[in-house]
């Protein structure tokens, strides 16, 4: 009950020059209301400087192959477009 009270009347690290409350982080945290997530959602992606930058060179020489395709008129399986194009 005393924790509810206390966030009726939350905490302000003054005022800003235009009058507004100035925030304090965390400082009006309940202790029990929240829990952080021991697991996370989503793919674990390496930070590795070494394997982002092989992911990028990837990237890029598909990126490469994709234009060196379009520009030879090989589509693949695909029909070719009957409507222009904008580039």
């Amino acid at each position: 009950m005393r924790q509810a009270e206390r966030v009726r009347k939350p905490a302000a690290g003054g005022v800003t020059v235009s009058g507004l409350p100035r925030r304090v982080p965390r400082a009006n945290l309940v202790a029990g209301t929240a829990q952080e997530q021991q697991n996370q959602t989503g793919p674990q992606v390496s930070r590795a400087p070494d394997e982002v930058r092989g992911r990028l060179t990837n990237l890029r020489r598909g990126i490469q192959q994709g234009r060196q395709a379009g520009s030879t008129g090989q589509t693949g399986s695909y029909p070719r477009p009957t409507h222009q194009q904008e580039r």
